[in-house]
């Protein structure tokens, strides 16, 4: 993985420790790196390959043998659970957007019927 982003990645495997998540790494490529949260999901850390140090952050479920190819964005998720709840997340540093899964484990990992519709009507939205 690029360095820069390498340090980003690293922040936010320490960040899914601390809050309790499992925090294996799964994947390191040159792009993208992967930590488990339980035995069903993976946190996806994936940077861009130009420019300046930008990354996209995911959660990922276990489809069949292997991993879903998309799974859900965590910055679009926040949005999801603030509509669906009413409650404020705060901003979308990678601390925030960790605080966000271990705060809504319950419904986040077990309960994606609660906010699939939501997701994905705001995941399809023109901005």
């Amino acid at each position: 993985m690029k360095e820069d982003c390498r340090l980003h990645a690293l922040s936010a495997r320490r960040a899914l420790l601390l809050a309790g998540f499992d925090g294996q790494i799964q994947k390191d490529s040159e792009l993208c790196m992967e930590f488990s949260v339980d035995k069903n999901w993976i946190f996806r850390f994936e940077c861009e390959k130009y420019g300046a140090p930008a990354w996209r952050t995911s959660i990922v479920y276990r489809e069949g043998s292997g991993w879903a190819v998309d799974g859900f964005s965590i910055p679009i998720l926040m949005q999801v659970f603030s509509n669906l709840k009413g409650k404020e997340y705060g901003s979308l540093s990678i601390q925030s957007q960790i605080d966000f899964l271990s705060f809504e484990r319950s419904d986040v990992f077990k309960n994606v019927d609660f906010y699939r519709d939501e997701y994905n009507r705001l995941n399809e939205a023109d901005f």
